[in-house]
């Protein structure tokens, strides 16, 4: 189960270098069974993220236990292909840990001898304390209402719907051209609003990618 929640953090760390899709990018990082539940963790980090930083920061678990969740963690070494815009792997660890410890009756699940869990845990009661603290002071009747809104849920469900164009019914040019009448704008990077690009994964140009 500890790799179960470093696949999660690299899932997220990815999501929020903008890499892919959070579905695409799940489904990477574990089998079928795996990857669902894997997104679903992720998802649900992402919309306590605000909430979970406020509380690592105000506890300041890097500080208090930098061998596991600092700079030089042994963690952020699983990181591949790290980004200057994408936390790192120790950072993403701790969200993902807090998550299940706070928002879970669960708790974390991973082998109680596990370090970063053994760090998470020792602070348990304070972490739950900030918490309570941040919902009295936010005027919430539950902790389920401290999930954020828009922005991180829009980044959460964010999940480009992949189409092949027919070129036997329809040409590359053509399809394009009613991609823009639609409103649709072609674009080089990752981030995509209305917007579409082509594949980078494959040669064949008539693989599109879309935000709907």
């Amino acid at each position: 189960m500890a790799d179960f929640y470093v696949r999660a953090a690299r899932t997220m760390q990815d999501v929020l270098a903008h890499r892919g899709s959070i579905k695409a990018i799940s489904a990477g990082n574990g089998d079928l069974n795996h990857a669902k539940r894997i997104m679903a963790l992720v998802v649900n980090t992402l919309s306590y993220r605000t909430v979970l930083l406020h509380i690592l920061k105000q506890v300041d678990m890097a500080k208090k236990e930098p061998k596991w969740f600092g700079g030089a963690s042994p963690l952020n070494r699983k990181a591949s292909d790290a980004s200057s815009n994408a936390p790192g792997m120790a950072d993403c660890v701790m969200l993902v840990l807090l998550h299940d410890l706070l928002f879970t009756s669960r708790g974390i699940q991973a082998a109680k001898a596990w370090p970063p869990r053994v760090c998470m845990e020792k602070y348990k009661s304070q972490l739950h304390a900030e918490l309570v603290r941040l919902q009295i002071r936010q005027g919430k009747k539950s902790a389920e209402e401290l999930r954020s809104g828009a922005a991180e849920r829009r980044l959460a469900a964010r999940i480009p719907r992949w189409c092949r164009i027919n070129t036997l019914k329809i040409r590359e040019i053509d399809a394009i051209q009613q991609l823009e009448t639609a409103g649709f704008e072609l674009v080089n990077n990752t981030i995509l609003t209305k917007e579409y690009v082509h594949s980078t994964l494959m040669e064949d140009r008539s693989f599109l990618a879309l935000i709907m």
